[in-house]
């Protein structure tokens, strides 16, 4: 039986270059946002190209979290996002608390087939809200 592939994690521009230098560096696969996209690229445009290569979103945006617009345009796209949940860590410490977390991340990911917004804490990996969840909120 063979494994399942290794996921292809996207890091949105908040993470800067060192956090996916770091990854790749540990050996994951890691695109950015700035080699796909510009500046001003709209986060639903990224997001749905991101989703349909089945990339898994790495970012700090809480936004995503809290607000009804990124969340449509999250789980809109089918996308899998992962939000990094830590104050005031430097990049290269947010690295190192994500490559701890790798393997709740891939429990995670083999578990969670559907789009999803979900986040990784020092101590926990864990989803947030399902795209089934967020359409049962928005239809009531």
């Amino acid at each position: 039986m063979s494994s399942p592939p290794d996921p292809v994690f996207f890091t949105d521009r908040d993470l800067g270059k060192q956090f996916p230098a770091a990854l790749r560096a540990h050996g994951l696969v890691v695109e950015t946002h700035d080699d796909h996209f510009g500046q001003q690229t709209p986060d639903e445009v990224w997001l749905a190209a991101v989703a349909k290569r089945n990339w898994i979103v790495l970012t700090r945006d809480k936004r995503i979290r809290y607000s009804p617009v990124a969340q449509s345009a999250a789980l809109g796209a089918e996308a899998r996002v992962l939000i990094l949940v830590a104050k005031n860590l430097t990049h290269a410490r947010l690295a190192e608390v994500f490559i701890d977390s790798l393997p709740r991340v891939r429990r995670l990911l083999g578990g969670q087939q559907e789009a999803f917004v979900g986040k990784i804490r020092r101590d926990a990996v864990d989803v947030w809200v399902t795209k089934t969840q967020w359409e049962r909120s928005v239809s009531r």
